[in-house]
């Protein structure tokens, strides 16, 4: 659901008359970013939206690799388009 190519692959899947799966880092009441909340509607229609997240959780940084967690188990494959090197410490 994040900004940018997250959004354009749902829209993508959606406009091919595919199904599409919407990880969420908050609680499934809270659409983040608010901003998609159209989408999360249609994703919702057409597939799935899940959170491991409680009701009413807001965004917060540390929601967000757990929730990467579940997007990998969801995967055959990953595809990195953008990320930061972090250097071994």
């Amino acid at each position: 659901m994040a900004l940018g190519i997250d959004g354009a692959a749902h829209r993508g899947a959606l406009k091919s008359n595919g199904a599409a799966i919407a990880v969420f880092g908050t609680g499934l009441d809270i659409v983040y970013p608010a901003k998609h909340r159209n989408l999360a509607h249609k994703i919702a229609e057409r597939g799935l939206i899940l959170s491991e997240f409680p009701l009413s959780m807001p965004s917060k940084a540390k929601n967000f690799p757990r929730r990467n967690i579940l997007i990998s188990g969801l995967s055959l494959g990953c595809l990195v388009v953008e990320a930061n090197l972090i250097a071994a410490q």
